[in-house]
């Protein structure tokens, strides 16, 4: 299969030729599936017969590059002959419709034109008498992207967005012919966007060249980097709801101001609140940083949901049934090290085995009897509001499943595992690793909601109250969604708690049969768990 050339490409619109789309259906098939499953795509169209490939998608939302290079991953993806939509590390537990609020808009520089001028002329307009229909126009040009976002959210899916108060904002202050805000508000928006959309040029620059190398790791981290979903996570759904229902509310709280006090900058200060930037700007920066850096460290995370649940994790059952080199490299020290960390361990008795046998492995490892317990027992801990990961077992319902992958793994074996998170090592120090960087993720991830929310409620409430200066409002709303994003967003976080194995590992690496012996005599009226 051959990825022969981009026929024609425009912002928005892209047509490929891709030769196997004439002699394969099944690929054909799979590979507009792959594409429609994209947040960013607007329509698909296959043509057989010319072996072409037309995609329509969000101009706006992300550059002619990275547009590319999303359409190559799937077009690599499709032609894998065993590939279906489960393996692929989608998460289809959400619906992309509902997390399209939380996707991060980028840009490229050139389209900072517009608002570059229309500050010019903003800050002209007052010394050199410029016709207020020139600087208006010049603003209304800048911002016809939150117009047309607006507009088609309320046409097309039918429910307002966060463009409609940006939009509200930006033309209410104009009119009244406040126009340095408005203009300063574009120019600051759209640099973040610019810097974002090189941000992530860079990235998918460095995952294709990465893919190309000899290197496994590698070629997995390519695949995070173009393919795992980010912004999945119930958080993040959850954040997006609150979005969306709190946007009229927002727009009837101004006017209510407006009847009350008579003061127009007043009643749509609010509309500034930036409420809809902390969760987004987190998980596409930082959610992003925490799978690629789990793969670092030994452990394959499927999508930014799986992540969030890892987080949470506070029970673990491990398969008494794996086999003695799996159970011995998990080593003793790892239980101890998650059980300091407030996660219990238990061990998961299966009637076709030795119970005695189980019960001397479990004290080996240092998990109590009282701790080996039933596959029925497992519903018991989820019924009762714990957070279950299993390990080594694909029959049973958990919220975190964790295999192992061969001692020679590949990409594809890695990520067509079923499971959420696959151990790249057999040294299990992947899975600490993995629960500390999910927990540290989160915990980033409302750091930099409290710098973004706390600055602009403050001088919203300023803007209301204290009729505070809508260009300081533009200032701190996109100086703390900086911080945020590209300062403590980028800022290193995850360093992994590390588990010394060696003495473990030199001394009494399995239990021996002396072991198993000698302990013997303290089960033995143990019956059932």
């Amino acid at each position: 299969m051959s990825y022969d050339r981009v026929v024609h490409s425009i912002p928005g619109r892209c047509r490929l030729r891709v030769d196997k789309i004439a002699t394969d259906r099944e690929f054909a098939q799979k590979l507009k599936q792959l594409i429609e499953s994209w947040e960013m795509t607007i329509a698909v169209r296959v043509n057989q017969a010319a072996r072409s490939l037309v995609v329509t998608y969000k101009e706006d939302a992300i550059t002619i590059e990275t547009a590319h290079n999303y359409l190559n991953s799937c077009i690599q993806l499709a032609n894998l002959s065993t590939t279906n939509i489960s393996d692929l590390g989608l998460d289809w537990e959400a619906d992309l419709s509902e997390t399209e609020d939380l996707i991060p808009l980028v840009n490229q520089w050139r389209d900072l034109s517009l608002p570059l001028l229309s500050l010019s002329l903003a800050l002209l307009a007052t010394p050199l008498e410029l016709p207020v229909v020139l600087v208006g126009g010049a603003i209304a040009a800048a911002a016809m992207p939150w117009f047309n976002r607006a507009t088609e959210s309320l046409l097309k899916a039918r429910q307002p967005n966060i463009d409609l108060l940006d939009s509200l904002w930006m033309g209410l202050h104009t009119i009244q012919g406040n126009f340095v805000a408005p203009a300063l508000k574009t120019c600051l928006v759209e640099s973040r966007r610019s810097w974002r959309g090189t941000i992530a040029q860079n990235q998918e620059h460095q995952a294709i060249l990465a893919a190309a190398m000899d290197n496994n790791t590698q070629s997995l981290i390519a695949h995070q980097i173009q393919t795992t979903p980010v912004h999945n996570t119930q958080l993040g759904i959850t954040q997006a709801n609150f979005l969306r229902e709190a946007i009229v509310p927002t727009i009837l709280m101004g006017g209510a101001i407006f009847a009350t006090t008579g003061n127009l900058s007043a009643a749509i200060a609010p509309f500034q609140l930036d409420f809809g930037s902390g969760i987004p700007i987190s998980i596409s920066t930082t959610l992003l940083s925490a799978l690629v850096f789990a793969v670092e460290q030994g452990a394959y995370i499927r999508s930014g949901r799986v992540l969030e649940k890892l987080a949470q994790v506070d029970t673990i059952v491990l398969n008494a049934g794996l086999p003695e080199q799996e159970i011995s490299t998990f080593a003793r020290d790892v239980i101890p090290t998650l059980q300091n960390q407030g996660i219990s361990v238990y061990l998961l008795y299966d009637a076709n085995l030795d119970f005695q046998a189980i019960a001397i492995k479990a004290k080996w490892l240092g998990i109590s009897v009282s701790e080996i317990i039933s596959t029925n027992h497992v519903k018991t801990l989820q019924s009762s509001g714990k957070r279950v990961l299993t390990i080594g077992d694909d029959n049973i319902y958990a919220d975190v499943s964790v295999a192992i992958a061969p001692s020679n793994w590949t990409m594809e074996e890695v990520t067509k595992n079923s499971a959420d998170v696959v151990l790249l090592k057999q040294d299990w120090l992947g899975l600490v690793s993995a629960i500390d960087i999910a927990k540290k993720a989160f915990e980033r991830i409302y750091q930099n909601t409290t710098i973004i929310v706390f600055p602009n409620l403050i001088v919203t409430c300023g803007g209301v109250f204290f009729g505070l200066n809508p260009i300081v409002n533009v200032i701190v709303n996109n100086g703390s969604a900086f911080v945020a994003e590209f300062i403590n967003g980028q800022r290193p976080l995850f360093a992994p708690k590390t588990v010394s194995l060696e003495s473990e590992l030199a001394i009494d690496a399995t239990p021996t049969q002396a072991q198993l012996s000698y302990h013997t005599s303290s089960v033995k009226s143990v019956k059932s768990c």
